[in-house]
Protein backbone atom coordinates (compact mmCIF):
# COMPACT_ATOMS: atom_id res chain seq x y z
CA UNK A 1 0.00 0.00 0.00
CA UNK A 2 1.48 2.97 -0.93
CA UNK A 3 1.39 6.50 0.63
CA UNK A 4 1.36 10.06 -0.34
CA UNK A 5 1.67 13.22 1.46
CA UNK A 6 0.28 16.67 -0.53
CA UNK A 7 1.33 20.06 1.35
CA UNK A 8 0.06 23.10 -0.41
CA UNK A 9 -0.38 26.87 0.64
CA UNK A 10 -3.59 28.15 1.36
CA UNK A 11 -4.34 31.37 -1.33
CA UNK A 12 -4.18 33.58 1.49
CA UNK A 13 -0.81 32.23 2.41
CA UNK A 14 1.77 35.36 2.73
CA UNK A 15 5.11 34.39 1.44
CA UNK A 16 8.25 34.37 4.46
CA UNK A 17 10.29 37.50 3.02
CA UNK A 18 13.68 37.31 3.61
CA UNK A 19 14.95 36.51 6.92
CA UNK A 20 18.06 38.35 8.09
CA UNK A 21 21.72 36.53 8.74
CA UNK A 22 19.60 33.75 7.82
CA UNK A 23 21.75 30.07 8.57
CA UNK A 24 20.41 27.01 6.35
CA UNK A 25 20.32 23.88 8.19
CA UNK A 26 21.78 22.16 4.94
CA UNK A 27 24.76 24.45 5.19
CA UNK A 28 25.85 24.26 9.03
CA UNK A 29 24.31 20.74 10.04
CA UNK A 30 25.24 18.66 6.74
CA UNK A 31 25.36 15.54 8.21
CA UNK A 32 21.63 15.68 10.03
CA UNK A 33 19.97 17.52 6.50
CA UNK A 34 19.83 16.42 3.42
CA UNK A 35 17.85 17.79 0.11
CA UNK A 36 15.52 15.62 -1.41
CA UNK A 37 13.69 17.91 -3.55
CA UNK A 38 13.47 21.81 -4.55
CA UNK A 39 11.91 24.30 -6.53
CA UNK A 40 11.40 27.95 -6.96
CA UNK A 41 8.73 27.80 -4.48
CA UNK A 42 9.52 24.95 -1.78
CA UNK A 43 12.30 22.56 -0.65
CA UNK A 44 11.63 19.52 0.53
CA UNK A 45 14.39 17.93 3.19
CA UNK A 46 15.11 15.25 5.51
CA UNK A 47 16.54 15.18 9.01
CA UNK A 48 17.91 12.10 10.61
CA UNK A 49 19.38 12.17 14.01
CA UNK A 50 21.15 9.29 16.13
CA UNK A 51 19.98 9.34 19.85
CA UNK A 52 21.56 11.75 21.49
CA UNK A 53 22.76 14.07 18.73
CA UNK A 54 22.28 17.34 18.04
CA UNK A 55 22.23 20.05 15.36
CA UNK A 56 23.59 23.31 15.15
CA UNK A 57 22.01 26.81 15.55
CA UNK A 58 20.07 27.14 12.17
CA UNK A 59 16.76 29.29 10.78
CA UNK A 60 13.81 27.59 9.07
CA UNK A 61 10.68 29.49 7.18
CA UNK A 62 7.47 28.12 7.45
CA UNK A 63 7.66 24.79 7.07
CA UNK A 64 5.56 21.13 7.68
CA UNK A 65 7.16 18.62 8.99
CA UNK A 66 6.51 14.30 8.99
CA UNK A 67 7.73 11.99 11.25
CA UNK A 68 8.83 8.96 9.69
CA UNK A 69 10.91 7.50 12.72
CA UNK A 70 11.55 8.59 16.21
CA UNK A 71 9.45 9.19 19.90
CA UNK A 72 11.32 12.75 21.08
CA UNK A 73 13.33 15.72 20.24
CA UNK A 74 14.51 18.96 22.60
CA UNK A 75 14.28 22.03 20.97
CA UNK A 76 16.47 24.60 22.19
CA UNK A 77 14.21 28.22 20.76
CA UNK A 78 17.19 30.33 19.59
CA UNK A 79 19.75 27.82 20.64
CA UNK A 80 19.65 28.69 24.55
CA UNK A 81 19.92 25.48 26.15
CA UNK A 82 18.36 27.23 29.61
CA UNK A 83 14.71 27.38 27.48
CA UNK A 84 14.59 23.31 26.57
CA UNK A 85 11.15 22.50 24.82
CA UNK A 86 10.93 18.74 25.58
CA UNK A 87 8.37 17.45 22.74
CA UNK A 88 6.94 13.83 22.14
CA UNK A 89 7.06 12.58 18.49
CA UNK A 90 4.77 10.18 17.23
CA UNK A 91 5.35 7.99 13.78
CA UNK A 92 2.79 9.34 10.93
CA UNK A 93 2.09 12.28 12.92
CA UNK A 94 2.41 15.73 11.07
CA UNK A 95 3.77 18.98 12.49
CA UNK A 96 2.97 22.55 11.19
CA UNK A 97 5.80 24.32 12.05
CA UNK A 98 5.22 28.43 11.22
CA UNK A 99 8.39 31.23 11.67
CA UNK A 100 5.36 32.80 13.96
CA UNK A 101 6.14 30.03 16.59
CA UNK A 102 9.42 30.98 18.21
CA UNK A 103 10.44 27.59 18.90
CA UNK A 104 10.23 27.23 14.87
CA UNK A 105 12.28 29.99 13.30
CA UNK A 106 15.44 29.65 14.89
CA UNK A 107 17.03 26.72 17.47
CA UNK A 108 18.82 23.86 17.93
CA UNK A 109 17.56 20.56 18.15
CA UNK A 110 18.39 17.30 19.70
CA UNK A 111 17.28 13.79 19.64
CA UNK A 112 16.43 13.27 22.85
CA UNK A 113 14.46 10.39 22.22
CA UNK A 114 15.15 6.54 22.60
CA UNK A 115 15.49 5.86 18.91
CA UNK A 116 17.04 7.17 15.98
CA UNK A 117 15.14 9.98 14.07
CA UNK A 118 13.54 10.69 10.73
CA UNK A 119 11.60 13.54 9.63
CA UNK A 120 10.92 14.73 5.83
CA UNK A 121 10.06 18.34 6.18
CA UNK A 122 8.67 20.69 3.31
CA UNK A 123 10.20 24.34 3.42
CA UNK A 124 8.43 27.47 2.11
CA UNK A 125 11.08 29.38 0.27
CA UNK A 126 9.63 32.72 -0.19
Amino acid sequence: VGKAIFVEPYPNCKACGEVAGYISPFEVSPGCYKILAEDDDWITGVLTMAVGEKDLLHHHKDHLIYVLEGDGVTIYPGGDESAAMVVPLQVGAGIPAPMSAPPFAKHTLLNSGTVPLKMVFFEAKK
